[in-house]
């Protein structure tokens, strides 16, 4: 008879996860310190994830199938490119003051040739930026030159490092003001006309 997952401590895992890859990098990372800090035992992480690598995929396609969700829902309710890119802007924005660690934690695998993208992780993001592209190339709103992975880079990755950015204090250690969304929002766009 199998053993009933308490989703308490499969929450304090994930969450642990996330923690310790930010503070650690992925190599610093290790079972036995997300395993503490999550307050489990090693075996208890064990009975879900065969290893820190399926632990990381899975977080980080949870997230992707996130994003990919609201994007998609987000479809359905605007007919421009711009609408669409803005909601994601505001969705990243507010994930970083609600949900800082798992913002980091995404742009961290992102970022880190250690971690492999799952495929089919590739595959949606793929498809995702061109429908969008798609979209903002028959309203006009972005030029025809833009390749998904420009796409990608322009919106996905400057929106995430921005964010980084901040979040380490670099250049400043106030909160993201309005003012700061929609610069970063109206510079984004910009580069995409």
């Amino acid at each position: 008879m199998a053993r009933p997952t308490d989703e308490t401590k499969l929450q304090a895992i994930k969450k642990a996860a996330m923690e310790v890859v930010v503070e650690q990098g992925i190599s610093g990372a290790s079972i036995s310190q997300i395993a503490k800090k999550a307050k489990v035992s090693d075996g208890y992480l064990y009975r879900f994830y065969t290893g820190k690598r399926e632990l990381l995929e899975a977080l980080f396609l949870e997230r992707s199938q996130r994003t990919y969700d609201m994007l998609h829902q987000q479809m359905a309710m605007h007919n421009t490119a711009t609408e669409l890119i803005r909601a994601f802007m505001l969705m990243v924005f507010s994930s970083a003051e609600n949900e800082t660690e798992a913002i980091c934690f995404y742009h961290k695998l992102l970022n880190d040739f250690s971690f492999e993208i799952p495929e089919e992780n590739r595959k949606g993001t793929i498809e995702l930026c061109e429908q969008i592209l798609e979209l903002g190339k028959s309203n006009g709103e972005i030029r025809t030159a833009i390749t998904p992975e420009q796409f990608f880079a322009i919106v996905i990755g400057g929106t995430l490092q921005f964010v980084s950015i901040r979040l380490r204090n670099i250049f400043s250690d106030s909160a993201f003001t309005q003012d700061d969304i929609e610069q970063s929002i109206t510079a984004t766009l910009k580069a995409l006309e």
